[in-house]
């Protein structure tokens, strides 16, 4: 949750923001794919692990920053690792870390 709005994704591939209030939704993407795990909003993006191994992120207004591709496999967990920086951990049967706001590849394991 990020101030008024709440951030889910649904099983047809679709991530939202709601204003928690009225429970209006702000806006939608289409994912064109499967979430592999619940979505994480940071300050300044919004980051959702999809089933093809990729991991995307977007503006708190619904627009698409990057995407990153292959750094996960299955199903996938997103952790904020340092609010400071605003690192993400994604930790699926690899961990990689991210940097949001970039869109940099921070590093990976198994490479």
């Amino acid at each position: 949750m990020i101030g008024i709005s709440a951030i889910c994704g649904s099983l047809r591939g679709e991530l939202a923001a709601f204003d928690v209030d009225s429970g209006r939704m702000l806006w939608s993407v289409d994912l064109g794919g499967r979430l592999a795990g619940a979505p994480l909003a940071t300050r300044e993006a919004v980051i959702a692990a999809l089933d093809d191994g990729s991991a995307r992120a977007y503006t708190l207004g619904g627009k698409r920053l990057w995407e990153a591709p292959g750094v996960l496999e299955g199903a996938a967990s997103l952790f904020l690792a340092s609010a400071a920086d605003a690192r993400v951990i994604v930790l699926s049967r690899r961990l990689a870390v991210l940097r949001p706001g970039a869109g940099a590849r921070g590093g990976a394991y198994p490479e």
